[in-house]
């Protein structure tokens, strides 16, 4: 259950910064979320069609925080992965993370 609500809240943390930072100079917008059931582990790709933004500034002050928090229960407590990918045609944030007993996830 923990493995769960950690997953629910790096996804609503990715899913609030695509809604406000992705569609700034439109009023429509693509967002998908596809989980990927592997063996070992498991990858959640949450993916916009966006203005993108720059994967390597870390600190930009209006998401660094959610980010870094993000980035902090993947790394820490789903013991996973997570990489940024962003151009101007969009962003795609994927983490990996073990698979939960009895496959449930």
């Amino acid at each position: 259950m923990d493995d769960a609500t950690d997953i629910a809240l790096v996804v609503n943390e990715l899913l609030q910064n695509t809604f406000k930072h992705a569609f700034n100079n439109r009023g429509f917008g693509r967002v998908g979320v596809t989980v990927l059931k592997r063996p070992l582990y498991s990858e959640l790709i949450v993916s916009d069609d966006g203005e993108g933004f720059d994967c390597d500034k870390a600190d930009r002050a209006d998401e660094g925080f959610g980010r870094r928090i993000a980035e902090n229960i993947v790394k820490q407590k789903l013991k996973g992965q997570i990489l940024y990918l962003s151009d101007s045609t969009g962003t795609s944030v994927v983490f990996t993370f073990r698979c939960i007993e009895n496959n449930t996830i």
